[in-house]
């Protein structure tokens, strides 16, 4: 999508055949010079594999880091790296550089090989492709995993000396600039769906079936089943001390409240509870609005924030709204005392005004024509709208998807980040209960495809920081990055539209500002990533990531 979006902002479509004239920086040309050399590519993932010949020219110069790889362990991991990016590379052999593909630990056999062509330029006689590799186990023990960064130099002809147009493309130089192997004794997760859900046959019924089929069967006018953009919430709704889940479903589609049994199995229980919406619903909240110990429901109907107390009983009634000022829909909700007087308040970020596709971002690397975020304080239960006179409408509709609260001044209030999609991200300082934007000199505007952020002081020096949820596009990355890319625009929108395409990133707060600290901890590359959040996994008091990542994806055995 992205790569699509860049594309016809450089006004040009990639051709389908390889280009014959001389190598050219324009995105289209080198686009279609990437899909013509997927048979080469498929080669060399069989080579990696172990399944295949060497797929490089004759004399080809085959290089990998020198020096001494760095390694620690954790419990039952452990983590390996070369040298980064930029290091001395020594030569070699196919034998050592399948080696250092897979993690240079010495890995025999076949290995599950991926591979992604993320960056491409001409050079002197051909083009220079950058690669990410990931290999890793299927079924063995240790469970072993491995990433690493390619280089290649292709040219037409034989010896890596160019020839005439129409010979053969052949590997010239072929270099594995960074490698990183990871390992652990066992899996981390054991995959259960079918077991936790299957005893409610009708959970497993709704769940069970794909947005593309459920799609075909709603009265949606929107088609916004298409796109999964329905929320989840956990909390423990009963008190049982185990977590349930409340599951948003999309127009037609009834919400599900999952309640854990014993065994570890799941029954929905929304019908009998009262939150069986069948309104498009898409944020949604487990948490205890009114103070009493019980958990309540906060659930983003269209336009209108519902919130449903729960009572004595177990059963959830509606005790107030939010209703937006218009009917663009909210689809991430959250909850804080903005005000300090002590109950909480919600904030609803809004994507587009009508549905999603038909709203355009313009321009659609900082727009400012979506529809305003709504901020709605509790008055004793009566949730007044109150955006403006908070001072979060500043800066124009960017098409939130979600806002983030945490005091990360220390100042004892809440602060708010909102995360946008089209638009660059917004920290808004809360300041007695009203707000003002300082993302721009606190360093995290990340003007990139926003999707989600968490806080937490991952490396416990006592602050805050904060990792952002964008999109990783390995065509938007080879697209943008051309010479001849967009040439009508200046250097600083080129750079702009440039950043959408990069991927995660994590936001390290030091001193006064946040540095950007995503490539050095090895966390940029999400994919199409959703909502990661921060959480101690193996329980050993360093903060893990768990990043989601997925859209509309169809069959291509290999992709990453």
């Amino acid at each position: 999508m992205i790569a699509r979006l860049i594309l016809a902002l450089a006004a040009c479509t990639a051709a389908a055949a390889a280009p014959q004239a001389p190598p050219s920086d324009l995105p289209e040309e080198v686009e279609a010079f990437v899909e013509a050399r997927a048979d080469w590519l498929g080669s060399f993932k069989a080579w990696a594999e172990g399944r295949g010949e060497p797929p490089f020219g004759e004399g080809a110069r085959l290089g990998i880091p020198a020096g001494e790889p760095s390694s620690r362990e954790s419990g039952p991991v452990r983590l390996v790296r070369s040298a980064g990016p930029g290091s001395v590379l020594r030569g070699t052999d196919g034998a050592g550089l399948r080696d250092a593909l897979l993690g240079g630990q010495g890995v025999h056999g076949i290995a599950r090989v991926s591979v992604k062509v993320v960056a491409a330029a001409p050079v002197s006689g051909g083009f220079e492709l950058q690669l990410r590799v990931e290999a890793g186990s299927s079924s063995a023990v240790p469970v072993w995993q491995a990433v690493s960064r390619v280089a290649l130099t292709l040219v037409q002809g034989t010896g890596g000396e160019p020839t005439e147009a129409g010979a053969e493309w052949v590997c010239a130089n072929a270099s594995v600039t960074a490698w990183e192997w990871a390992s652990r004794v066992g899996e981390l997760f054991t995959e259960r769906t079918l077991g936790v859900i299957g005893s409610d046959e009708r959970a497993a019924r709704l769940l069970g079936i794909g947005m593309d089929r459920w799609a075909q069967r709603l009265d949606d006018p929107s088609l916004s089943a298409w796109f999964g953009h329905q929320g989840i919430a956990a909390g423990d709704v009963n008190g049982d001390g185990r977590p349930d889940l409340l599951v948003a479903m999309p127009s037609g589609l009834p919400n599900m409240l999952l309640v854990q049994q014993p065994d570890g199995t799941v029954r929905d229980v929304a019908r009998e509870v009262g939150l069986c919406w069948l309104d498009d619903t898409k944020g949604v909240l487990l948490i205890d609005m009114d103070g009493d110990g019980r958990q309540d429901a906060v659930s983003a109907l269209g336009h209108v924030i519902v919130v449903q107390r729960q009572d004595e009983r177990g059963r959830f009634q509606v005790a107030g709204w939010g209703v937006s000022p218009d009917e663009a829909p909210v689809y991430g909700v959250s909850a804080a005392d903005v005000d300090g007087d002590g109950d909480l308040d919600l904030f609803g970020a809004r994507y587009v005004s009508t549905r999603y596709a038909d709203t355009l971002p313009v321009p659609f690397e900082d727009a400012r024509n979506g529809p305003s975020n709504v901020l709605f304080r509790n008055d004793d239960g009566r949730f007044v709208d109150v955006t403006e006179a908070a001072g979060l409408q500043a800066g124009g509709g960017r098409f939130s998807l979600q806002g983030s609260f945490s005091d990360f001044d220390l100042d004892g209030d809440p602060d708010l980040y909102v995360v946008n999609d089209f638009g660059r991200n917004q920290l808004f300082v809360n300041e007695g209960g009203r707000f003002a934007d300082e993302a721009a000199s606190l360093g995290v505007e990340d003007q990139g495809a926003g999707m989600g952020a968490s806080w937490a002081d991952f490396d416990r020096d006592g602050d805050l920081d904060l990792y952002v949820t964008n999109m990783f596009s390995s065509a938007g990355r080879r697209v943008a990055f051309q010479d001849g890319f967009a040439p009508e625009r200046t250097e600083e929108e080129r750079a702009e539209i440039r950043r959408l395409s990069l991927g995660n990133s994590l936001l390290v707060r030091e001193g006064t500002r946040f540095i950007d600290r995503s490539e050095g901890a090895g966390v940029r590359m999400g994919r199409w990533a959703w909502g990661a959040v921060f959480v101690d996994l193996d329980a050993d008091g360093f903060d893990d990531l768990i990043s989601p990542s997925g859209f509309l994806t169809g069959p291509k055995p290999g992709d990453l």
